[in-house]
């Protein structure tokens, strides 16, 4: 059965932005995907997948607020592989900004700027990874204007635009001097997956008011919209929409006038949405005459363990935030400092958890008329917190992998409820033939843009705006990560030809040369200009397109982008240099058939993440990636395969950083592995600039490099190509240096001196380098003094460079291989030194280094860290926690919290005598909101921490009517954790016995901060606890409970057990209020229809109830004690009560849960939400009487306090 779709396909790009206004009003919509059959002749048929999510969030009723919007979008590759913009077309989260309308406006009116993060149609160099557009589109896409030198064209029959009509070309002005936008996009660095882009407009009085507008009466506005950016490597104003492209539409009808953006605010009300408005699949049917569908796998990033950040931060802005000071500054008043007043800044709330989704699935895309709804029960729209919007997944059906979520590639129709359901490969049927069918994929067209001051470009327009004046300089050259190449000229800022083309009178392109120069002279594109993101990192752009301007053209000129096309293939060459574990050394074949073989690795492969390597006995060997390795005289001239280490039974990082690269490029690949083991840094690799005699093993480095490099016509005679271009370098050695305290205590030093010689020497200052540490032994503490070494000189030097951002940026990256260790005991050796010839850590420790060095050929090579300071050397510290005892047996019961602002003392040995002293006060801490407690920044020695007798025990003080616990443990030295170590009379000082700390020998796993991998310091000691219990908590139990009822839809549950639990006769008192009652199992009770479908109630469940009016219930019987009545959760929904006499904060209540990462989201009767994975809580306390829906990834128990505990 066919059934028409209630909801009308897209027809159109510009169909669905009218549908997206349309449905704007919508607070929430159904999150659907459709399919779209037309009648398939062939047994599989071509189809298009499209769809779109609606973001929604509040109102913004303060229409003040209309001098534009920031926000921040996640930017990452929605596809593994590029599928060409044949018949792809896709915009990652971003916005549509109108003017606020007056009710003046014809009955079809549209004007926005959208644009943002994406693929088109008519990209000619699309990568995985997204580009930006402007995409400002003037009345009725009367043009449509993507960037300086962009936009929407009339074409020509060779495929280049036809400039003798301007189209929306012209629209945009290139403000910044330090970037380049390329006619097919703002390139974004290629290995983003995740990282938030910050954009945003904001109209700049660059020009003034014009009372006429080329030639005519018509006004243009002064109101230049102008994009600022926030990544990385660039910050601040780009470019903006000429006042004059809004206008032009008026020339033909001067009853527009005033209605644009170059006069009018914008509405603060802006639509929020992605757009997928096109991407290939396949439909296919199978011999019963049943429907499946195969999409292109859409993917999305990984922000935590079943979740993505889409969209971040929104704020919208008066023109109290930048307009009103821009004005004053360029009117002679003082510089504007850069950044946003907040004073002008409203910041946006998401609400209905993030909004919806529909789309659809068609034979042909335009014109599919039927379709079906998919049961999208793997995704869901989540609403992070107040800010942050994005999907949460079914990992039932939703599969992470290397960083994001891979949803489902299969559907099958269910005949029984018309909708696809997703399937998994085992479930197509082999006569569809899906499976062995590739959804279709198209090349790059590569065309090149042309402008007419390119001598290629069809149109010649010597008299034209590209031309008169003309640029002062150039041309100039930039390669770009998206195998593009940029031809670009200075050009005076108001000589760029779309100032030219607007025709501005003589006054206002001075005053508007004399505004800009005064920005180019006061800011910079280091500079903070939006608030950056409070969760996330930012994104980079291709850090090529980042240009510095001529000598003595800093100030008032642009560079502007004349052509764009292919840049011609060049071999791209990396140096892997160090010792024996860079030549390889893991284990292909164990003849004793031991553990962290190759062979037993891939035989073990369950999940294919190595089968790019190929099979046992077959192995693969990459068409594009070549290796040399002069390996002592046994030189490897040939492509990258298995068996390419130390000798034929061996690998090295070398294979998966060639099978990352190789994905990575579409260029050929040749790592030359200068390598050789038993050196140090110190003597063989010693760098020219650590001064005494440089190392024979660096010269042979760098001159294997020369050689080689000179010679690629001969060396590699196959690769048909000897142009080149150095890429990147590695290094990863450290193990010898550890034969000498000099060599150990010079390490960092020389390794810096190594990174700043090997780019100079091979002419690439700023050449991409990754540094692997020397992680023998991984986080395992050890006796061994040499792999101590290792651990804690050498490591750390190599982290200190390869993360010294400050220094280097984001091209010089670190990875840490002590992640990737493995023991002895699943190894096929006892070699520490060798990582024990463990295949399975080279496979890891070589793709890391792969894709770190992607990051640091786009300048992403940063050391984001989720982790405090680290402790310094000879520092300790010391602390934990004070507690409430509910028990008295003085042990930390998980059940049993902490106290929160009890104040503590330390007192350490003033004299000598090994005995901490008054004279030795320490001072004073506060316990946190959980109990905890910590005194850092002290010396080695003897220490007493005590909570003294001042702020504690008054009235309203923290242990007011509290003593200190049974169980003292009088000697706080024995590093045990969650005992009590406090003793001392009621109301008293309460004093733990003497502690002894010193700089390494202090407890591990007792909570201490130590890095992002675990959570180990020898150097602080976290096991003084101190408990206390209040003998006054009693309480007495109630008898009956009244319940407040709402009138039409809420939730309600009781605590109390009464004689019958009969749903209807518990309800008995108001059941002519009640219309339905409903419990989690969809049984109802309708007391008009004299129908109890759901028998007894249940305490501690909770029901959905549906009253006429409001009304009160009172029951009473015997109150079951929450401490006793757990309640049992089942997988997925569930709605349940809250058995305590008191409110509590829900985060406290469902603690255990969320702590097994089991609770997925609660919800209350209103729609307020409690996200425990975005520490979002819209909910606060639960109240005793109402019903929660609960959601849960497994069967659970929720266990309750005692009411005389707090949680």
């Amino acid at each position: 059965m066919i059934i028409k779709n209630p909801i009308p396909p897209f027809k159109s790009i510009y169909l669905s932005h009218k549908i997206f206004f349309q449905k704007l009003h919508l607070s929430l919509l159904l999150f659907t995907f459709f399919i779209s059959i037309s009648k398939i002749d062939a047994q599989i048929a071509d189809a298009n997948r499209s769809g779109f999510t609606w973001i929604t969030t509040e109102n913004v009723s303060e229409l003040t607020y209309g001098s534009g919007y920031t926000l921040y979008s996640a930017a990452w590759p929605i596809f593994k592989e590029y599928p060409g913009a044949n018949n792809f077309q896709m915009g990652l989260a971003g916005c549509w900004l109108t003017t606020q309308r007056k009710g003046n406006e014809p009955d079809q009116f549209y004007t926005t700027i959208e644009g943002g993060l994406g693929w088109w149609h008519d990209t000619r160099f699309g990568t995985k990874i997204p580009k930006f557009i402007m995409g400002g589109v003037s009345y009725n896409f009367h043009a449509w204007a993507n960037g300086p030198g962009a936009g929407k064209s009339a074409m020509l029959s060779n495929g280049q635009r036809d400039w003798s009509s301007p189209g929306g070309k012209y629209g945009v002005a290139q403000l910044s001097n330090k970037l380049l936008w390329a006619p097919d996009g703002l390139n974004m660095a290629q290995g983003l997956n995740g990282e938030m882009l910050g954009y945003g407009y904001s109209p700049i009085p660059l020009t003034e008011p014009m009372l006429q507008t080329n030639g005519q009466d018509i006004q243009t506005g002064n109101q230049c919209w102008t994009l600022f950016l926030n990544s990385t490597n660039f910050k601040g104003p780009v470019s903006f929409f000429l006042p004059t492209f809004w206008t032009e539409p008026v020339l033909n009808d001067p009853s527009l006038e005033g209605l644009f953006l170059d006069s009018r605010p914008s509405d603060p009300n802006i639509g929020f949405g992605l757009e997928h408005a096109s991407s290939p699949a396949l439909i296919a049917e199978n011999d019963n005459g049943d429907y499946y569908a195969k999409i292109k796998r859409l993917q999305l990033p990984a922000s935590n363990e079943d979740n993505s950040m889409i969209l971040n931060q929104i704020s919208v802005y008066s023109q109290n935030a930048l307009w009103n000071a821009m004005e004053s500054w360029f009117n002679g008043g003082a510089p504007v400092p850069t950044g946003i007043n907040t004073a002008g800044t409203y910041n946006v709330s998401f609400t209905n958890n993030g909004g919806s989704m529909m789309g659809e699935i068609s034979e042909n895309w335009y014109e599919g008329e039927e379709s079906y709804e998919i049961d999208l029960d793997y995704i869901n729209n989540v609403q992070q917190n107040e800010h942050i919007m994005g999907y949460a997944y079914d990992l039932e059906k939703v599969f992470q992998e290397d960083g994001s979520f891979i949803l489902p590639e299969y559907f099958q129709l269910n005949t029984e409820n018309n909708k696809w359901q997703s399937i998994t490969e085992d479930e197509v049927p082999n006569t569809t033939n899906l499976i062995s069918t590739e959804v279709p994929v198209f090349p790059r067209s590569e065309i090149p843009y042309l402008t007419p001051l390119d001598p290629d470009c069809q149109w010649q327009d010597p008299d034209g705006p590209w031309s008169s004046p003309g640029p002062t300089a150039g041309p100039f050259y930039a390669e770009m990560e998206d195998g593009s190449s940029l031809t670009y000229y200075w050009y005076r800022f108001v000589d760029q030809p779309a100032i030219i083309h607007a025709n501005l009178p003589d006054n206002i392109r001075e005053s508007l040369q004399t505004r800009v120069e005064l920005i180019h002279s006061n800011w910079s594109h280091t500079d903070q200009y939006m608030a950056p993101p409070l969760v996330g990192n930012i994104a980079t752009i291709d850090p090529n397109g980042i240009v510095s301007p001529p000598s003595g053209l800093e100030i008032g000129y642009v560079p502007i982008v004349t052509r764009q096309s292919k840049t011609p293939n060049k071999v791209r060459v990396f140096v892997m240099a160090g010792q024996s574990n860079m030549e390889g050394y893991g284990t292909i074949e164990d003849t004793e058939n031991d553990l962290g073989s190759l062979i037993h690795v891939i035989d073990n492969d369950v999940d294919g993440k190595w089968s790019k390597i190929g099979e046992v006995g077959n192995w693969n060997s990459l068409e594009d990636a070549y290796l040399y390795f002069a390996n002592d005289g046994d030189t490897i001239r040939t492509n990258v395969t298995v068996g390419q280490g130390d000798n034929p039974n061996l690998i090295g990082s070398e294979l998966m950083f060639a099978h990352t690269l190789d994905e990575y490029y579409d260029e050929p690949i040749l790592i030359i592995k200068t390598a050789w083991g038993g050196k140090n840094i110190s003597v063989d690799f010693r760098p020219p600039s650590a001064g005494g005699e440089i190392g024979d093993y660096y010269h042979a480095m760098i001159q294997t490099v020369e050689d080689v490099t000179q010679n690629l016509g001969t060396e590699f005679p196959e690769i048909g190509i000897t142009d080149f271009e150095l890429s990147g370098f590695v290094w990863f050695q450290g193990w010898n240096d550890g034969e000498s305290d000099n060599f150990l205590n010079e390490y960092e030093s020389n390794l810096d001196h190594l990174v700043n010689d090997v780019r100079n020497d091979l002419g690439i200052l700023d050449l991409p380098v990754v540094i692997a540490n020397s992680g023998h032994g991984g986080f395992e503490s050890t006796n061994d003094l040499w792999v101590q070494s290792m651990q804690n000189i050498v490591s750390v030097a190599q982290e200190n460079i390869g993360c010294n951002d400050d220094v280097y940026g984001g091209n010089v990256g670190f990875v840490e291989t002590k992640q990737y260790y493995l023991n002895s005991s699943v190894s096929p050796t006892d070699a520490i030194h060798h990582y024990n010839n463990n295949a399975l850590t080279y496979l890891n420790i070589g793709q890391a280094m792969g894709d770190e060095m992607i990051l640091a050929i786009n300048e992403m090579a940063f050391c984001y860290t989720d982790c405090d300071e680290q402790v310094a050397p000879g520092i300790v510290s010391i602390g934990n926690r004070v507690w409430n005892d509910y028990d008295q047996d003085g042990i930390n019961d998980e059940n049993e919290p902490g106290i929160p602002g009890v104040s503590l003392v330390i007192w350490s040995d003033s004299d000598g005598d090994n005995i901490p002293d008054w004279q030795g006060f320490g001072g004073v801490q506060l316990t946190d909101e959980d109990g905890y407690y910590n005194f850092s920044g002290l010396e080695p020695g003897n220490y007493v921490v005590f909570v003294w007798s001042v702020d504690n025990w008054g009235p309203g003080e923290p242990l007011e009517g509290f003593q200190s616990t049974n169980g003292f443990v009088s000697n706080a030295n024995n590093d045990i954790d969650l005992d009590n170590n406090g003793y001392g009379n009621p109301f008293t000082d309460i004093m733990s016995g003497i502690v002894t700390l010193t700089s390494d020998g202090e407890p591990l796993n007792d909570g201490d901060p130590y890095n992002c991998y675990f959570d180990y310091d020898a150097s602080g000691n976290n096991s003084i606890d101190f408990g206390f219990f209040n003998p006054n908590m009693i309480q007495e139990n109630p008898a009956c409970q009244v319940l407040n009822i709402p009138s039409s839809w809420s939730t309600f549950s009781s605590y109390m057990l009464t004689e019958n639990m009969q749903l209807n006769v518990v309800l008995t008192p108001i059941n002519d209020k009640v219309i339905i009652v409903k419990n989690s199992s969809g049984n109802a009770y309708l007391p008009d229809w004299d129908y109890n479908g759901i028998g007894d109630m249940q305490v501690g469940q909770g029901y959905y109830i549906k009253t006429n009016q409001s009304t009160s219930l009172e029951i009473c019987g015997e109150y079951q004690l929450p401490e006793e009545n757990s309640i049992e959760l089942n997988a997925g929904w569930n709605i349940i009560g809250y058995l305590r006499l008191e409110p509590a904060n829900i985060a406290d209540v469902f603690g255990e849960i969320t702590d097994n990462d089991n609770l997925i989201v609660a919800k209350d009767y209103t729609g307020n939400a409690y996200l425990p994975e975005w520490n979002y809580n819209g909910i606060g306390d639960v109240i005793p009487g109402e019903g929660y829906q609960i959601k849960v990834v497994v069967s659970d128990s929720l266990h309750f306090l005692p009411n005389y505990q707090d949680y």
